[in-house]
């Protein structure tokens, strides 16, 4: 692919095809299926999941829809975890566990920043997750690097007042 390309359908076909409209992130599972975070034809955002065989699924149904995915990562274990952020723009981490069905983890965002336990801590605008040593859950907020540890402590370790 040539650069500014984009691929704006992914087809998956089998026994039937399945189309994922329009990808925005993919985390990829430990067997090896990927949860893609998916712009969906009715304008909001759903996370669809491609298992190696070939079958795409919406996680949580047709119910569980987003705002607007911003990133997907995979615990260590297996828990999936969504950047979402919601029509006024803030930004919640939502947990999907094996039932599908999406909780919030942290947030929602509220444009402060206070530090805390994971209930009283605030977020200003959440971009990126990434897992880090001994599950800590490194947070890319606005202008700040922030981390949850195992413990649910939401502290600031870098950034611009």
């Amino acid at each position: 692919m040539s650069p500014g390309h984009s691929i704006h359908h992914i087809v998956v076909c089998e026994s039937s095809c399945n189309v994922v409209s329009d990808p925005k992130d993919i985390a990829v599972a430990e067997d090896g299926s990927l949860f893609v975070a998916d712009w969906g034809p009715e304008g909001t955002s759903r996370i669809r999941k491609v298992t190696q065989e070939g079958v795409v699924t919406t996680i949580g149904g047709p119910q569980a829809r987003f705002s607007d995915i911003r990133d997907l990562e995979i615990g260590t274990d297996g828990t999936l975890y969504v950047v979402d952020y919601s029509d006024d723009g803030r930004s919640a981490i939502y947990t999907i566990g094996e039932d599908g069905e999406p909780t919030i983890f942290a947030g929602p965002s509220g444009f402060e920043l206070r530090d805390g336990n994971i209930e009283d801590a605030r977020f200003y605008k959440i971009e990126d997750l990434e897992f880090g040593e001994h599950g800590v859950l490194y947070i890319a907020d606005h202008h700040w690097i922030r981390m949850i540890t195992p413990t649910d402590s939401v502290i600031t370790i870098a950034g611009n007042p």
